[in-house]
């Protein structure tokens, strides 16, 4: 009996790497998906469009945080957390350098000041104002929204600035009243497509094993599981070591025996 469950213990490790998910136990490695197609980042799952972000640039990467449905799944793209349609990702299995468009960036069309409001409309709740003067305003993306004029169009972009004043404050501006934005350029950035393939001979390991922690956890089992076999054997070699003893003993007493009883 007492064989029996060092056993079990022994295999149970190795049992645990096999049938535990890889999405559980490798939770802290981060899973990025490209933009193939034009789509929009929500608030909500509901992908209502009135709680819209902004339009993601596509060839660049959101961050999988998880699964709503089999349609939707919630991501991270810069510092903001929000939900989008599967169908127009696709899954990368390394880590992108530049998952993020950045550097990008417009200033006021020199007019007066620009107001940054909630959301894509001049109804909206008011969120600040943009120095007429202001050399660099961070834009994060655009939207379609109302159109104010109708000779121009409906764009907002969504954008970020800092102020001694107001502190960093984010928000929608309308885009006719800016100018001198920056070139957005698409991410040409080469990431794997299907999990990492293996040297001529070697084991595949794929992505969410790479990081330090996942291989100590691995490893950490695997020696736990060589200890509780070695104490298996050493126990087994341990027992045949005492039974030959006690076997010799006998013989040994049974020549003596035999010698008293010959004289």
């Amino acid at each position: 009996m007492k064989k029996f469950v060092l056993f079990i213990l022994a295999v149970l490790p190795i049992l645990l790497c096999v049938a535990t998910p890889i999405d559980v136990v490798y939770a802290e490695s981060a899973v990025y998906y490209r933009i193939t197609e034009s789509t929009t980042l929500y608030r909500t799952s509901e992908l209502d469009e009135n709680e819209a972000f902004f339009t993601l640039p596509t060839t660049y990467f959101v961050k999988f945080l998880k699964d709503v449905n089999s349609e939707v799944m919630q991501v991270e793209y810069l510092d903001f957390e929000g939900f989008v349609l599967k169908k127009n990702f696709t899954r990368v299995y390394s880590t992108p350098q530049k998952p993020y468009l950045d550097s990008v960036s417009f200033e006021p069309e020199s007019v007066a000041n620009l107001v940054v409001r909630q959301k894509p409309s001049t109804s909206s709740n008011f969120v600040g104002t943009i120095p007429f003067n202001a050399l660099s305003v961070t834009y994060l993306g655009s939207i379609e929204g109302e159109q104010v004029n109708s000779q121009l169009n409906n764009i907002w972009y969504f954008c970020r600035y800092t102020s001694p004043e107001q502190g960093t404050i984010s928000g929608y501006v309308y885009s006719p009243l800016t100018k001198n934005l920056t070139q957005i350029v698409p991410n040409i950035e080469e990431v794997s497509l299907s999990p990492m393939q293996p040297a001529s001979g070697e084991l595949a390991i794929s992505p969410e094993l790479q990081s330090s922690n996942n291989l100590i956890f691995i490893a950490g089992l695997t020696i736990l599981g060589m200890i509780i076999l070695y104490l298996i054997f050493h126990s087994h070699n341990k027992v045949n070591k005492n039974l030959k003893k006690q076997l010799k003993n006998s013989k040994l007493m049974l020549k003596s025996n035999n010698d008293e009883l010959d004289f």
